[in-house]
């Protein structure tokens, strides 16, 4: 019942819709780190992580991979 009120809010600027991606998108499905540290034809449940400590954005920035949109893309 408030979602005219809240939208009113957002028109006339009285709120900050920032919305933000908790996640990093790569821009190709080549671009993930499964495909760098080597995806295999094992079943998921013996799949094993070798990224190590670059996990998300990190495995982006020390790479030099330029991901679709980035963690904590967003508009405010």
């Amino acid at each position: 019942m408030e979602g005219g009120t809240a939208l009113a809010k957002i028109i006339f600027g009285d709120v900050n819709p920032s919305g933000k991606l908790p996640m990093t998108l790569p821009k190709l499905l080549k671009d993930c780190p499964i495909y760098h540290f080597g995806a295999s034809d094992q079943s998921v449940i013996d799949l094993e992580y070798k990224e190590g400590l670059f996990v998300g954005y990190r495995y982006y920035d020390k790479y030099k991979i330029e991901p679709q949109f980035a963690f904590g893309y967003g508009l405010s």
